[in-house]
């Protein structure tokens, strides 16, 4: 029998969120959440989920809200000089689909610089090696993030992947989730 988890996504985005989740998580109604590393209320978030181990938790890769992880500098095209994010899931997508190759090229080596700060940051704040990974708006499915992802199945110890079970995204990511050994 498969196990079936109850968790909310965006703890960390702002203090009423994480509150929720935590209430939530204390009573029994969530066995585990993501957290965004770059929400506004992210620092105390993973303390709080860090008091509870038991709690079942994933990064919630994000290049939406909130702030970056990554130094601005970095990732110009992600964010704007103040290191919040933005672009919206649209025009990621038309840049990622439409955009020339060298565009695709500086945008993708962007997002893994991106995603990998959020992975660290989230792996120091609750103490942990391995991570779930999830994303906002499932941005990890995005089929021209795949070859972002492969990168980092390929350098980070990746536990789990929420596969979102929408046909747009899941016959592209599953073939490389299995290649890779995540699943």
């Amino acid at each position: 029998m498969p196990e079936i988890l109850c968790t909310a996504d965006d703890a960390g985005l702002t203090e009423g969120v994480t509150r929720a989740i935590v209430n939530c998580l204390d009573s029994g109604s969530l066995q585990g959440t993501s957290v965004m590393a770059g929400g506004y209320y992210a620092a105390p978030a993973m303390r709080l989920l860090r008091d509870r181990p038991w709690a079942v938790t994933a990064v919630h890769l994000n290049l939406l809200e909130g702030k970056a992880c990554a130094q601005p500098a970095a990732i110009p095209d992600l964010v704007a000089e103040a290191g919040s994010c933005r672009h919206t899931l649209g025009s990621r997508w038309r840049a990622l689909s439409l955009g020339t190759a060298s565009t695709k090229n500086r945008l993708r080596a962007q997002v893994f610089t991106e995603f990998r700060a959020q992975i660290d940051a989230v792996r120091q704040g609750l103490g942990t090696e391995t991570v779930r990974l999830d994303g906002h708006l499932h941005v990890h499915s995005m089929p021209g993030l795949l070859p972002v992802m492969e990168d980092i199945f390929l350098t980070c110890p990746v536990a789990y992947v929420r596969i979102p079970l929408e046909n747009r995204y899941f016959p592209a990511l599953l073939p490389r989730l299995l290649a890779s050994g995540v699943i």
